[in-house]
């Protein structure tokens, strides 16, 4: 039972971190064009503000995630705290990232 308890509080986690890792590197990409930087760190800074998540979390999860650093200094980096689980799809193997290794 606390076996499926600790599986279902990680599902949670589990999928913002990949929303978050897709982002991550879009909000990479957009501010490396000098004609959409701005508008990007415009985003960036509603992505980490609490009011945005207010609904449901009383903190930024984006700004969790991201630890309030840039996409530029994250991508290729190790940011995940939880897994993808890509490593349990046939075919797949972990991610280069995995905190579970």
């Amino acid at each position: 039972m606390s076996s499926n308890t600790t599986n279902n509080n990680k599902k949670p986690l589990t999928l913002w971190e990949n929303i978050f890792g897709y982002m991550l590197w879009n909000y990479y990409e957009l501010l490396e064009n000098p004609n959409l930087a701005d508008r990007a760190f415009e985003d960036l800074e509603i992505l980490e503000d609490t009011k945005v998540w207010a609904s449901f979390s009383n903190k930024s999860l984006f700004y969790q995630y991201t630890g309030g650093k840039s996409p530029v200094d994250l991508v290729g980096k190790p940011v995940r705290k939880s897994c993808c689980f890509s490593k349990d799809i046939p075919g797949l193997m972990a991610c280069e990232f995995c905190p579970v290794k």
